[in-house]
């Protein structure tokens, strides 16, 4: 999750569902999650971050697959981004407390760890 002042930056890919999501993306083969979330977050909505908040991990088993989902937080100053026309069809910032209803499940799950840990 990336946020500026009382927004979170949400997108949709150009791929699977039409669905609202964070950005993020699989760790390479000898990458640490947090490495992992940098080069996405970079390579998705072009913003460089830094400090990153653990907000937990969940696990995913659709598609007969079994992923663990590494989450984190970032605190940004500017919400200007850059996407990757590839992968990503839309950006927006969304007010934490309007975010929308279309939201993939995921995602949600997410926010709502990020919210009991009151980030």
């Amino acid at each position: 999750m990336i946020e500026c002042k009382d927004e979170i930056l949400m997108i949709k890919n150009t791929y699977g569902k039409n669905v609202w999501t964070f950005p993020g993306g699989g760790i390479e083969k000898d990458e640490d999650p947090i490495t992992a979330a940098k080069r996405e977050v970079k390579e998705e909505v072009g913003i460089i971050i830094s400090d990153l908040r653990d907000v937990g991990k969940l696990s995913n088993e659709r598609e007969y697959k079994r992923d663990t989902i590494y989450c984190f937080q970032a605190l940004v100053d500017t919400k200007l981004v850059s996407t990757n026309l590839n992968e990503i069809k839309e950006a927006f910032w969304f007010n934490k407390n309007h975010l929308p209803s279309d939201m993939s499940s995921i995602s949600m799950q997410i926010y709502e760890n990020y919210e009991k840990q009151g980030l």
